[in-house]
């Protein structure tokens, strides 16, 4: 008896649910992840005080932040109370840094955008 043998030319082919291919949700979960890095990094652009400060207020906040840790150890280790001369060159020296600090905050611009930038993050890390 003679068989004949066909060979069969259809493709192999499985059927696997959307969820289980990875390849789509990782691209999507990876633009995601970007864009999520991009936010961080332009609201830190704009809350960084470091950044928006110039050299030279730069240095002096770093003075001023010098003495006062100064005054503090000098009462550190001892039972001594701080006089009210230390008190008031301490409570100086803060409200000059904080001077500088809003001097240099951001401006209303960069506020409403910041703002929009933390919705789309929330509405990203609502979707991961």
């Amino acid at each position: 008896m003679n068989t004949l043998f066909s060979k069969s030319t259809s493709r192999f082919s499985v059927n696997v649910p959307q969820s289980v291919l990875f390849s789509d949700n990782l691209v999507s979960l990876s633009d995601k992840q970007t864009r999520l890095e991009e936010i961080e990094l332009a609201l830190e652009s704009i809350f960084a005080v470091e950044n928006q400060l110039t050299v030279l207020e730069t240095i002096k906040v770093q003075n001023m932040q010098r003495e006062i840790a100064k005054i503090k150890q000098k009462y550190q280790n001892s039972q001594r109370i701080m006089t009210a001369l230390d008190t008031l060159r301490i409570q100086h020296f803060q409200e000059r840094i904080e001077a500088i600090y809003m001097e240099n905050k951001p401006s209303q611009a960069e506020f409403i955008y910041a703002e929009q930038l933390l919705k789309e993050q929330e509405a990203l890390l609502a979707l991961l």
